[in-house]
């Protein structure tokens, strides 16, 4: 299309300079047409005739002229606009943009580097989304910012990092996952959500994570950036756990739920209370499927002291050792961590809520000892 437009110009000028020369040489042309007037018609006429012919042959060069001028110069302020567009737009997203780095992304995006950052995506990114949809998307997401910090910074595994970016107004987040080879594994655009009001609000009692080993928070924290669940009114302060070595959740193959180290590790009572719900018999899923029709799957809901509810959920089939109406000690079995219900990978889902429904309850921020709030990325024992 470029191409075109270049094209068209070179022809506006070419009308410009048509034009330019006719109106320069108007007189010239006047006296060639009146001459070649006279000789047809048999050179007879008189001196005032002869001067309002070219009085006449004048005024048409000079408004052919005219038009040709003003037409040409009309067209190539037009197409050198539309250029100066292009050109722009093409400044803003080259293909020959610099590599994005977890250091420049910021500054990157910013800047509308958004072809370079598709190319740097994997497929499965690519299949969700279109370049030019994410072109379009992230363009009219940067729009009126004038930068980006850098907020978070969180270790996911030995290999992905995952990056969030906030604007100058800490509206706008960017959420970012890089490996270690600089591929793009996760982009996230939302806007910057907080509930300080129930941030601030925590549990009267004091918990445990309901573990006897070191676990990694995999969601966690006062943002959904670091704690899908934050959205959710229920879940707000839930955390999920899962268990690494050497930056990996499982051995050998993924495929394999027995190979996750989290799989049939104890789980314990988080405080001291009541045991009022206990949900079993659900199969733990094969990797890769979920059951969304019961997302706890199995688990247990003890209620404690002054009305509060913690939920342990995705417990192994047939691991559960309390029944409803057991007393249970902080730290005391309850079962083992499975795969059930809305689960991808073995791990522990822990919450306190006002209530013994957790469908219906709101969740509450967890008072842990020392003042300690994990948050993704942590590394905790009980």
């Amino acid at each position: 299309m470029k191409t075109y437009k270049v094209s068209y110009l070179i022809f506006t000028v070419i009308l410009a300079v048509i034009g330019l020369v006719t109106l320069f040489n108007s007189v010239e042309n006047a006296r060639s047409s009146a001459d070649k007037y006279l000789r047809d018609a048999g050179g007879v006429m008189d001196s005032t005739g002869y001067q309002q012919m070219m009085d006449g042959y004048i005024a048409s060069n000079i408004t052919i002229g005219g038009i040709l001028l003003f037409t040409g110069l009309l067209l190539f302020g037009f197409i050198s606009y539309q250029l100066i567009g292009d050109s722009k737009e093409a400044g803003a997203e080259s293909t020959d943009e610099p590599a994005v780095t977890p250091e420049n992304f910021g500054e990157q995006f910013n800047q509308n580097h958004f072809r370079q950052m598709y190319k740097q995506t994997r497929e499965p990114f690519k299949k969700m989304v279109s370049q030019d949809e994410f072109i379009t998307q992230a363009r009219a997401f940067n729009r009126d910012v004038a930068a980006y910090h850098l907020e978070m910074k969180t270790k996911l595994d030995a290999y992905l990092i995952q990056y969030v970016w906030l604007d100058s107004n800490r509206e706008k987040a960017v959420s970012v996952s890089f490996d270690t080879n600089h591929t793009i594994h996760s982009l996230q655009l939302a806007p910057f959500v907080t509930y300080p009001e129930t941030d601030e609000q925590f549990s009267s009692n004091e918990y445990i994570m309901p573990i006897r080993d070191e676990w990694f928070v995999f969601w966690g924290g006062t943002n959904q950036f670091v704690n899908y669940h934050y959205v959710y009114d229920s879940q707000r302060y839930a955390y999920d756990l899962v268990m690494h070595e050497n930056g990996q959740t499982y051995k050998n193959e993924p495929g394999n739920v027995e190979n996750y180290f989290a799989y049939g590790k104890v789980v314990t009572a988080p405080a001291a209370g009541k045991v009022v719900k206990v949900m079993d018999g659900k199969r733990d899923n094969p990797i890769g499927e979920m059951d969304e029709n019961q997302p706890e799957g199995n688990c247990v809901i003890i209620e404690h002291a002054g009305s509060e509810y913690s939920l342990v959920a995705h417990l192994k089939q047939g691991s559960i050792v309390v029944k409803e109406g057991d007393i249970v000690k902080q730290g005391n079995l309850i079962g083992e961590c499975g795969n059930s219900g809305n689960s991808s990978e073995p791990h522990i889902h822990f919450q306190v809520m006002n209530g013994p429904n957790h469908l219906t309850a709101k969740s509450i921020r967890i008072r842990f000892a020392n003042g300690f709030n994990p948050v993704q990325g942590d590394y905790v024992q009980p």
